[in-house]
């Protein structure tokens, strides 16, 4: 985490589409996918590059680093014939009636959450009309900062070249993490409250958006009811969950990043 992964992945991207071809950045999540769009646009807005055509395809926004909105079928015809050199978005281009002109590389991050067929999709050369009629398959840049079993076996036996990152980029802040016991949990939420009264922001992560009888785990919006009412009646608390819709967990990511939240409820969204 924060090791450098999305500088890496679009420099790789910006060499591919130097040599002419096209580059699609799939993420798991549209909340990941707008951050990555938004970021890579503005790095690419700093070195001066900003007349690459960058889009941003998801369930819920379909636009290009430009400002232009676009209806699900200009969108997909646009890909189809090739408009975009980089393509950002999640499993929506993974569907059938996404069709790319010469996409030479696939960039994959958090590639822990997606299946196998999945993956196998994006390098599918019949959703690739170069390939297709190369005869050759797209390179692949797969990315995860979570080190499951899954991660390690690609790694291992994957038959991946392996890219190291030997350091931190400079500056970078420290990362603390402690266990905190249900004894001391009024304990963790006054080290919040501090924090925030030192112009700080706090994310509380919970597994469920509901409530679960099965499962004893504090779900999102029931945790979120409690924390503003009982635990922080003073600060400003926002709430975010996978199936939310998009304009929705774009308006309260927007409040998060302006400072306007103090805490920011959330599954692992």
């Amino acid at each position: 985490v924060g090791s450098g992964k999305t500088i890496v992945a679009l420099l790789a991207a910006l060499a591919v589409i130097d040599a002419g071809h096209q580059v699609i950045l799939i993420a798991p999540t549209e909340v990941l996918a707008r951050q990555h769009f938004e970021s890579i646009t503005r790095i690419l807005r700093l070195i001066q590059h900003d007349a690459y055509t960058v889009t941003l395809y998801t369930r819920s926004f379909r636009e290009d680093n430009t400002g232009n909105t676009y209806t699900k079928a200009a969108l997909t015809k646009a890909l189809q014939d090739g408009k975009f050199q980089f393509i950002i978005g999640t499993h929506t281009l993974l569907q059938d009636t996404a069709q790319f002109a010469a996409v030479a590389l696939v960039i994959i991050d958090e590639q822990h959450r997606f299946g196998v067929r999945q993956r196998a999709t994006t390098l599918d050369p019949v959703k690739n009309t170069a390939s297709k009629a190369r005869g050759w398959v797209p390179h692949l840049l797969s990315m995860s900062a979570t080190p499951i079993p899954r991660t390690a076996a690609l790694a291992l036996f994957g038959d991946l070249d392996i890219s190291t990152i030997p350091e931190l980029p400079a500056n970078r802040l420290p990362i603390k993490s402690w266990v905190i016991p249900e004894s001391k949990r009024s304990g963790a939420y006054d080290f919040v409250k501090k924090e925030v009264a030192a112009g700080h922001q706090a994310f509380i992560v919970t597994p469920l958006v509901e409530e679960s009888e099965k499962l004893e785990v504090k779900a999102a919006k029931a945790e979120y009811a409690r924390l503003a009412q009982a635990i922080f009646p003073e600060l400003k608390l926002g709430l975010i969950y996978g199936t939310m819709k998009g304009p929705e967990k774009d308006a309260v990511m927007r409040e998060f990043a302006s400072g306007a939240l103090d805490i920011l409820v959330a599954t692992s969204v």
